[in-house]
């Protein structure tokens, strides 16, 4: 717990939110050692054969890597999925419906679709998820877990996350929702209010500004509350701006 209150308060001086930080620094160092280690450790590459899948986001950053490994892993994905389909297309003959004219015709039978999606299913295990989408998931579950104990025991880390940026709404909302404690809600909850209402009156402040009758008045940080806004509304994929004060 010391080690990961330590790693959390330096995320408090960070100008994202603080489950973010955390997430996209494990992110860059399990990538790390995918491409340096563990790209052919066996258990890895199963679960990369089971999910087959990356998203967007975590497939361009494969592109922007060693392409050796990748070639290593994807040289496996494209056997395994071979022989998949392979057996796939014996399985699915076995379940047409009579008369039909080949294996996928029986699949636009309503009987006939059911059967052949549970045989999909058994063949491709029903598993399609990006692997580093979960490794980040489990992070930020972990991570959150520790804030809210820390904001309902610590008063002195309650109180550093108060000067903080803060969390992100996603982030916020799922803390929220795991905490059972009424005290520790309400301080996120008010602490969320009140950099709500700073966001919004930089807003205000801000299209006060556009007015050509206020508009020689200096430019100062409502300029940027629109990165505010941003922030506060993406996820650990993208993780900068600075806050407004609060």
């Amino acid at each position: 717990m010391e080690y990961m209150k330590h790693t959390l308060v330096d995320a408090l001086n960070q100008k994202t939110c603080p489950v973010c930080h955390i997430v996209k620094q494990r992110e860059e160092k399990a990538f790390w050692w995918f491409f340096t280690e563990n790209y052919h450790d066996s258990e890895v590459l199963e679960d990369l054969i089971d999910t087959s899948f990356f998203c967007d986001y975590h497939a361009n950053t494969l592109e922007n890597n060693d392409h050796g490994p990748l070639s290593f892993i994807f040289q496996i994905m494209v056997q395994s999925d071979t022989q998949k389909l392979k057996n796939l297309k014996g399985l699915l003959e076995k379940t047409m419906v009579n008369g039909q004219q080949g294996f996928l015709g029986g699949m636009f039978n309503p009987k006939s679709r059911t059967r052949s999606g549970k045989t999909i299913d058994g063949v491709f295990r029903g598993y399609t998820s990006c692997r580093f989408c979960r490794m980040n998931e489990n992070t930020s579950r972990y991570i959150e877990e520790i804030l809210e104990e820390l904001i309902r025991k610590d008063t002195a880390f309650r109180e550093l996350y108060r000067k903080s940026y803060g969390l992100c709404r996603r982030h916020l909302i799922d803390i929220l929702k795991l905490s059972n404690d009424g005290a520790c809600s309400e301080f996120l909850v008010d602490d969320m209010l009140s950099r709500l209402k700073v966001m919004h009156d930089n807003f205000e402040l801000y299209f006060h500004k556009l007015d050509y009758r206020y508009s020689h008045e200096p430019k100062g940080e409502e300029q940027n509350t629109w990165l505010d806004a941003l922030n506060f509304y993406s996820s650990s994929k993208r993780s900068s701006g600075k806050p407004s004060a609060t």
